[in-house]
């Protein structure tokens, strides 16, 4: 069983018994990135994002992912954390360098070329 919201459902998602469920909480840090590093995190976000295309707790996790403590962290519904942001109209502006939604949106910068959409 597995809680969204702290209300239990029996909905279980694909990254409940994934083999690394640290794919959908992909690392980046403040600054420029080496390559190499985007490069990885676009292979695990386009992994994470393919099991989450065809999940039946898509809608569950992104309610979950829409909670504060969750907006700058992680991959949850399907969307990045920058695009949980944007989505309720923040922008990279608001943030400064090396605060974990401006982080956020570098990685979605980065990353979203390379993505698979």
């Amino acid at each position: 069983m597995v809680h969204y919201n702290n209300v239990p459902t029996d909905i279980v998602g694909n990254c409940t018994n994934s083999a690394d469920p640290d794919i959908w909480f992909p690392e980046f840090t403040a600054g420029t990135p080496h390559p190499t590093t985007v490069q990885h995190v676009a292979y695990q976000v386009n992994y994470a994002l393919s099991e989450c295309a065809t999940c039946p707790a898509k809608e569950s996790c992104l309610d979950e992912g829409m909670r504060p403590e969750n907006l700058a962290y992680g991959i949850w519904g399907g969307l990045l954390a920058g695009e949980r942001l944007a989505l309720i109209g923040h922008s990279p502006d608001e943030f400064y360098e090396g605060d974990a939604e401006k982080i956020a949106f570098n990685m979605l910068k980065r990353v979203r070329p390379l993505l698979r959409r």
